[in-house]
């Protein structure tokens, strides 16, 4: 189940083609086409069956790699963040909408475009003294 996940989701990568055109429409289309796969992503993600298997997690751990280098793209003039935290904040807005959608009823429009605002523009802002 879990190598079928992944190849879906790599496939809808793929499909998404996150290195044409322009960097936030790239990541959209590829948030576009991820959504619909969270509740599996979450399951074989969290399942203590793959997680101790360290070949399949090895494999698990690819399928991603034009989406990183268009997020280190984007990102390259923040050397104030930490190696590989693009990529995290990616997948971890990706299951925050799939739970938004599952719990809160969001609609799909408003998830994808809150996950852009989050990666484009943070999601809080202090107030300036």
């Amino acid at each position: 189940l879990a190598v079928h996940v992944h190849a879906r989701s790599s496939a809808a990568i793929a499909a998404a083609d996150p290195t044409c055109g322009p960097p936030i429409a790239a990541l959209r289309r590829v948030v576009e086409s991820q959504l619909d796969l969270g509740p599996m992503l979450l399951y074989i993600y969290n399942e203590p069956t793959v997680m101790s298997d360290p070949d399949l997690i090895a494999h698990l751990d690819t399928g991603d790699e034009a989406i990183i280098e268009v997020l280190n793209r984007v990102s390259a003039n923040r050397p104030d963040i930490p190696p590989g935290w693009a990529r995290r904040v990616f997948w971890a807005l990706l299951q925050a909408g799939y739970e938004s959608a599952k719990h809160d009823g969001a609609p799909r429009h408003q998830i994808v475009d809150a996950i852009i605002a989050s990666l484009t523009s943070g999601t809080i802002h202090p107030p300036t003294a």
